[in-house]
């Protein structure tokens, strides 16, 4: 394992430079492809913590949403209700906006 500029574990997987972020990689080992336009997260905000019950599959606008209400943690039970909480808040305003 090697790691990028920005500190994420990174995995090679065939040659001859052909590298997949590890915490991606783990996503997909357990869930399948990840949604175009969806990250993944770790819960307690620490990069090299890629197990998978530390990380989250979001979309880039609860991405956002997240950030801009401060609810990402090292925590990772509050970063959790965060994630509830935002998914919770599209809801209501996509049924308010669609009725």
């Amino acid at each position: 394992i090697n790691y990028t500029t920005d500190g994420y574990p990174k995995e090679k997987i065939g040659e001859p430079n052909q590298w997949v972020l590890k915490h991606r990689k783990v996503w997909e080992d357990h869930h399948g492809l990840i949604p175009k336009g969806y990250s993944i997260v770790f819960l307690d905000g620490d990069k090299t913590n890629y197990d998978i019950s530390n990380l989250a599959c979001l979309s880039k606008n609860e991405i956002a949403r997240m950030n801009q209400n401060h609810l990402f943690t090292s925590n990772a039970d509050l970063t959790k209700s965060g994630i509830g909480l935002t998914k919770l808040t599209n809801k209501i305003r996509e049924v308010e906006k669609n009725g």
